[in-house]
């Protein structure tokens, strides 16, 4: 998915779309207005810089985080350079699977 641009003689010049640092997977409103504040309005207090991001929420919340992120986040892969992926354990449907099986799951 490329932008494609005429220059000069009528010549196609294809250029790469305009890439944003982040992508946050966030599994509700709160967490998504949380990470909001973080980036947008607390960066310099907490000595981040300011960074090009999207932050979306899964319809599923807990359990769509956790079962289908990387579906998901496949999209963003060539806009975005990095995915974040926050959702609460209880709640996902899994909390008898530790820490390691999440991890492999969501990756």
């Amino acid at each position: 998915m490329r932008d494609a641009r005429t220059r000069g003689k009528g010549k196609v010049v294809r250029t790469k779309p305009a890439q944003q640092e982040l992508v946050v997977l966030a599994a509700d409103k709160n967490t998504k207005e949380a990470v909001e504040g973080l980036i947008v309005s607390r960066s310099q207090a907490i000595g981040i810089r300011q960074i090009a991001h999207s932050i979306i929420t899964h319809p599923q919340h807990d359990p769509g985080c956790l079962n289908q992120s990387a579906d998901l986040l496949s999209v963003f892969r060539r806009t975005h350079r990095h995915a974040l992926v926050i959702f609460d354990h209880e709640g996902s449907g899994r909390e008898e699977v530790g820490r390691a099986d999440r991890v492999r799951r969501i990756a």
